[in-house]
């Protein structure tokens, strides 16, 4: 039996040996006589004879030799393989011939020599391979190669690739680390940079499509929503190097095109829940045009990943011509998707927001220290770099001061536009001829804050009195607030256009703005306009802080000492 098992072993072992040897060799022979390479560099070969001019150049074209050719990238740490079928990428002779033998179109080669850069940190594939299905990626039907993971970029997505080494394509064209710092460090020392007006438009000549993508993030309000190098919101993903994933970072269940990163970015971007049905995203109504801008933008963000030697240095802005981001700039770029181009409350990301962003031109502002209820340049300076505490609305760390103030300002600037055109159309209404420099009178002092609310600590000699601030609780907030804090309050609720709202519940901690006690101060006795909410103008210094204390410990245990 051992015997039997011995032979058959030996036996399989000589067949599995053979077709070793069989397929060595035929793989051997497909290699040095009949790889398609080599018909192709024969052909090459064949051309080039066909168009030399004289002996000089017959002679030279004697010494070629059809043989395995590769780059080796010493600087990108890499193989590119693709010389092995396009020899003639460089050759000014092939200029009108047929693929694979044509030479590059343009001057792209000046800057972006064979020898250096290869072809693949541009044009994408495999640069090992030898066969064109692998090496591209794609199936000559059209159809891509499967565990390809970077095809070959067609069309007008080979530009993506200019992210790779160019800083103009960055949304902030590289200025230094410009959100790299640590936020949460605190230091003294790191100075935030600014960002400049032009650098926004930076571009590189010939991806022009680059910019026209570059523009629509500033434009449309994607930093609303998702992060780029530290700064804007926190609702969707962040985009900083979302040009380094490849097909198979993305999920094609839903994609009705063909399976490449460039489809699945423009079809989520003309219908994001069609792709990714759990997404927050709305549908910002993109053209088509727009979408595949915006896709090949996406793919081109991508981590700096070339030595020094292959990467130009960042593009600057001269000082005589540095202009700093205006208020309305950095209004569209972090705002606009929620309040609206506009600043009406009506922007395409509004529908994923819990509530309503605020209508800068009919609504009133509700987080204010004002007795008239008109926001100061503090308020607003809050508000935008703090954010909503608890609510969709993200905090803006990545702002300098003055980006802030810049912002603060075109926000009034929106408030005092509504006011001007209700008040044109409540005098027209009434028949009334009003002179329109009255009118702008009138808005800027309804604009203008007044009775400013200065939070006056309370004595040494203050106690918080558990007793005397549910007295005053019930008296004052629990018809609205429930008698517990929990928001279930009787009172049926409406804001300043009509809308259904609810008390907050106090005991969950959630104070949008702000759970501080100098902040739970100003909301009591300034009120919050354009809410229920009344200003508590009736009671005295100790008794609002009376009620501080007992609504900031309504947080910690729902039966407060009674």
């Amino acid at each position: 039996m051992i015997k039997r098992q011995v032979r058959m072993m030996k036996v399989v072992m000589l067949l599995s040996s053979i077709a070793s040897i069989l397929i060595l060799s035929a793989a051997a022979y497909e290699e040095h006589f009949s790889a398609p390479w080599r018909d192709i560099q024969a052909d090459y070969l064949e051309a080039l004879i066909n168009t030399a001019n004289n002996d000089a150049d017959r002679k030279a074209i004697s010494s070629y030799r059809v043989e395995f050719k590769q780059v080796f990238l010493q600087g990108l740490s890499g193989i590119d393989r693709c010389v092995i079928c396009h020899v003639g990428v460089d050759n000014p002779v092939m200029t009108n011939v047929d693929q694979p033998l044509r030479k590059h179109s343009g001057k792209w080669l000046i800057d972006h020599p064979t020898d250096s850069f290869g072809c693949t940190i541009c044009h994408g594939g495999e640069g090992r391979a030898t066969r064109k299905d692998a090496a591209h990626g794609w199936r000559e039907n059209g159809d891509p190669t499967p565990h390809v993971a970077t095809p070959l970029l067609r069309g007008n997505a080979v530009y993506t690739s200019c992210g790779r080494c160019h800083y103009e394509v960055d949304l902030y064209a590289g200025q230094t680390d410009l959100f790299a710092y640590s936020f949460g460090a605190g230091s003294v020392t790191v100075k935030k940079p600014q960002i400049d007006e032009s650098i926004l438009t930076f571009s590189l000549a010939g991806a022009e499509v680059l910019a026209e993508g570059k523009q629509l993030v500033v434009e449309k309000g994607c930093l609303g929503c998702h992060r780029y190098r530290g700064g804007g919101g926190d609702l969707g993903a962040d985009i900083t190097h979302v040009g380094d994933k490849t097909k198979h970072d993305f999920d094609f269940t839903h994609v009705q095109g063909e399976h490449t990163v460039h489809q699945w970015h423009y079809e989520h971007f003309l219908n994001p829940k069609a792709i990714s049905p759990d997404t927050v995203m709305p549908n910002m109504n993109f053209t088509p045009h727009e979408a595949r801008a915006l896709a090949l933008y996406m793919m081109s963000i991508r981590r700096k990943n070339a030595p020094a030697t292959h990467t130009p240095r960042p593009l600057t802005v001269a000082s005589e011509t540095a202009a700093p981001a205006s208020g309305e700039t950095l209004y569209k770029m972090f705002c606009s998707a929620c309040h609206g181009a506009s600043g009406r409350g009506d922007g395409p990301a509004a529908i994923t927001i819990k509530g309503n962003p605020r209508d800068f031109w009919h609504e009133r502002f509700r987080y204010v220290s004002t007795k008239n209820g008109v926001p100061t340049q503090e308020d607003l300076v809050h508000s935008i770099s703090t954010g909503r505490q608890f609510g969709e609305m993200p905090s803006n760390p990545q702002l300098t001061d003055s980006e802030v103030l810049a912002v603060a300002a075109y926000i009034r600037d929106l408030n005092r536009a509504g006011l001007v055109e209700m008040l044109t159309t409540e005098f027209a209404e009434d028949d009334e001829e009003i002179d329109p420099e009255e009118i702008e009178e009138i808005a800027e002092a309804r604009v203008t804050p007044q009775g400013i609310i200065i939070v006056p600590w309370p004595g040494e000699d203050f106690k918080p009195n558990a007793e005397i601030g549910r007295a005053l609780y019930l008296e004052n907030c629990a018809s609205c607030h429930g008698p517990e804090g929990r928001g279930d309050g009787p009172q049926e609720l409406v804001d300043g256009k009509g809308r259904k709202i609810s008390a907050r519940n106090l005991t969950s901690g959630e104070f949008r703005g702000g759970a501080e006690l100098d902040e739970l101060y100003k909301r009591i006795r300034a009120g919050m306009p354009g809410t229920p909410m009344p200003a508590q103008d009736n009671l005295s210094d100790e008794q609002v802080w009376q009620l501080v204390h007992y609504t900031h410990n309504l947080v910690e245990k729902n039966d407060y000492q009674q």
